[in-house]
């Protein structure tokens, strides 16, 4: 594959797949936090017979157990009290999901809870997904 210049690097509104960072403020507020474990697993449950066995990200079919759903959040930090807007729930494979959240990813390599093949697993991925290539994908972790 060949390098791509930076003129060539998708914009981030345009990657199937992205890193989604979460603000501090907001860190570990989620809808998953609030909903009793049976009404998440409903809602999930819902989303995949609605939507199939398809990781909505890179178009894999997954089984039922290998399916994430993913929140997908809009964020403003910038008045004093920080707001997240639920704008949607993705079904997502555990790659494109972790993917997503790559940096609570790299946070769980910093303390050798996984190891680093799978971080070079989950950098393929992404590029893969999104057409790109590795240094495309630190742009757009550093972005």
């Amino acid at each position: 594959m060949r390098e791509q210049r930076r003129s060539e690097i998708p914009e981030p509104d345009t990657l199937a797949l992205r890193i989604t960072p979460i603000p501090k403020p907001l860190y570990r507020i989620n809808l998953r936090s609030v909903l009793k474990a049976s009404e998440w697993k409903a809602i999930r449950q819902s989303l995949i017979r609605e939507r199939g066995l398809i990781c909505q990200s890179c178009g894999e079919k997954v089984l039922s157990a290998d399916l994430q759903a993913h929140e997908q959040w809009t964020y403003d930090t910038s008045s004093e009290e920080a707001v997240a807007t639920l704008t949607g729930i993705a079904i997502q494979c555990r790659m494109c999901h972790d993917c997503e959240h790559f940096f609570r990813i790299l946070l769980l390599f910093k303390k050798g809870l996984i190891l680093d093949d799978r971080i070079t697993n989950l950098i393929d991925h992404f590029c893969k997904v999104n057409s790109t290539t590795t240094p495309s994908f630190n742009r757009h972790a550093t972005s």
